[in-house]
């Protein structure tokens, strides 16, 4: 469940980003009036201090304080300020105190970390700054040239990126490169594609690089219907017409390259190094450049749509290029293809196919919707939807309708969607195709379409949550919404048991019991069952093996042997066995 205090922070997260920036741009201590958190507890003593630092944070000892600083971290803003010292103090007047100052310089070292130096990896001499722009340039040109229409497949899961912005060129020794415009990388590990299509496809709140292209959007073109004070502000409602002007610009105007770099701190070292070589060069941009429209200033200063690290002193070393080359010959991309280079066979009508899949712990709010939305409703379920819509109202206790909402799909982060998250490409056209409907079974909503805007919410389909369910009837829904359906083959992606008397999680449980009924009614199915794990241990291990599954069933073309061969003989994905158990009716 979420926590009473973070739920507070979470209703105020607005005031208190406005409030860090407020400290940064003018380097004070700012206070935030935060009385209303005594409706969230009945404490002797509300004083709490918690300090966010670049290798995390420090303090937060009493548990408000600590919801405090892991709510503020998690947001998509402190991407951009986690190199500064935030101390957030909550006193005895119910004043939240904001004070912010740069941390020390850190560094990078295979073994220790060495303070207030640059690591020397080799003791070589140091060359000009424009010396190593050339090397950089020469090395990324190697690269492949991604555009809008990249394969998720071809990226690594861990890197960093360099963007090129179309008509943007700069000279070095006399040789005229096209200019890097902005550097970026991820804080958690295997986020790396989810950061680029939610620079492509997401909107102002999952994506700070869409929040600054936009501000440049309103300026230069003068929309004072638009206030780019309030466009700036994180996790506050966004513009549908800025937001395709937006997705315009990526389109035409941005590609990249990208580097394999599995850990964060080389990571988040080369970052800082390579932003720092560039904002602090002799390279500057087109007079028609967009940033020079953006909102913020260090961006037309940098000439680079950064803000962290644009004032570093740390920057990219001779020494710091050989690890750079290391982690270009060590990435591997793999070959791009497209719908257009997969055969087809002409002619032949694709049966319809229902997939179920359950939802999960670990999710992101991120605002990124996938148009066109698709949701569950009256149409679908016109017998049972007074009793789904009943059964969310009695879950809103544990749904965050503050948080932004979000495709249902791109909302859930953890296991299984981490096994096919770099397919979402593959679902979305087979989706938007009408070959295959994906739903997830939710236990904050019942049951959603994978394309529906939801809000984030803490609930697991157990115990009393899934009592309740029972009692509105979610296998009535399902079943309901097959036969509206009628697909040729209907298949579950599921853990845990298909009985109710077992107290582990009731996802499979509801979709078998869905769809039982739904054969019973008269629906015949060329194939249908659930995809169920046989052997093994480990709830995450599980249900990333069953997400493999469902991704290699897509990308198989839901071919009938593949289907056969786990009916008969299983599978085997590290220490766990995947069966499919085909349902026909009631036994």
């Amino acid at each position: 469940m979420v926590s009473k205090y973070k739920r507070y922070w979470l209703s105020i997260i607005n005031k208190i980003h406005d409030g860090i920036q407020e400290a940064i741009d003018n380097n004070t201590k700012v206070l935030l009036d935060i009385k209303d958190i005594k409706n969230y507890g009945n404490r002797g003593n509300w004083y709490g201090t918690v300090e966010l630092t670049p290798n995390g944070i420090k303090g937060g000892e009493m548990a408000h304080a600590m919801a405090l600083g892991k709510t503020v971290m998690a947001q998509e803003f402190y991407y951009e300020i986690q190199d500064k010292r935030i101390q957030l103090k909550i006193n005895s007047s119910f004043m939240l105190e904001i004070d912010v100052s740069d941390t020390e310089i850190r560094t990078y070292n295979k073994t220790k970390p060495v303070l207030n130096d640059r690591p020397k990896l080799f003791n070589d001499r140091e060359l000009d700054s424009k010396s190593i722009l050339e090397q950089l340039y020469q090395t990324l040109d190697k690269l492949p040239l991604f555009d809008h229409s990249y394969d998720p497949k071809a990226l690594p899961e861990n890197g960093i990126y360099f963007f090129f912005e179309e008509g943007e060129k700069c000279q070095i020794n006399g040789k005229v490169w096209n200019r890097i415009v902005r550097i970026g990388t991820h804080n958690a590990d295997n986020r790396f594609r989810d950061r680029i299509r939610n620079h492509y496809k997401g909107n102002k709140n999952s994506s700070v690089f869409r929040t600054h292209v936009g501000s440049a959007i309103i300026q230069k073109n003068k929309i004072s219907a638009i206030d780019v004070t309030d466009w700036m502000k994180h996790m506050t409602p966004t513009n549908k017409d800025i937001e395709k002007l937006i997705d315009i610009v990526f389109k035409n105007e941005f590609k990249f390259r990208c580097v394999s770099v599995p850990t964060k701190k080389e990571r988040l070292y080369l970052e800082e190094g390579v932003i720092a070589l560039l904002s602090n060069s002799e390279l500057k941009s087109t007079p028609n450049w967009l940033g020079n429209y953006a909102a913020k200033q260090e961006i037309r200063n940098s000439y680079l749509w950064n803000i962290q690290h644009v004032n570093s002193s740390n920057l990219l070393k001779e020494s710091d290029m050989n690890l750079f080359q290391d982690k270009i010959r060590s990435t591997q991309f793999i070959e791009q293809t497209t719908l257009s280079t997969i055969p087809v066979e002409s002619g032949l009508k694709k049966e319809k196919i229902l997939c179920f899949i359950p939802c999960c712990g670990s999710k992101y709010p991120s605002g990124e919707i996938i148009k066109p939305e698709r949701k569950i409703n009256v149409q679908d379920l016109s017998n049972t939807w007074n009793n789904l819509e009943m059964g969310r109202n009695t879950m809103k206790y544990c749904i965050e309708d503050f948080s932004p909402q979000t495709s249902a799909l791109y909302l859930y982060t953890g296991s299984p969607y981490q096994a096919f998250r770099s397919n979402y490409n593959k679902i979305e056209d087979l989706v938007k195709s009408g070959r295959m409907r994906l739903i997830i079974i939710s236990a904050g909503y019942g049951i959603v379409d994978a394309f529906e805007p939801i809000n984030n919410y803490d609930a697991q389909l157990v115990g009393q949550v899934a009592s309740k369910w029972k009692e509105f009837g979610l296998s009535n829904s399902i079943a309901e919404i097959i036969i509206k359906e009628n697909p040729e083959s209907v298949y579950g992606f599921f853990a845990g048991q298909d009985n109710w008397s077992n107290p582990s999680s009731k996802y499979r449980y509801f979709f078998t019991e869905g769809l039982k009924l739904a054969i019973k009614s008269g629906f015949k199915p060329k194939i249908s069952g659930c995809f169920y794990r046989e052997e093994g241990r480990g709830v995450k291990a599980i249900l990333n093996s069953l997400g493999r599954v469902f991704r290699d069933l897509i990308l198989s073309d839901f071919n009938d042997s593949f289907i056969i061969d786990l009916t008969e003989v299983g599978r085997w994905d590290g220490n766990v066995k995947i069966r499919f158990d085909e349902i026909l009716g009631v036994k």
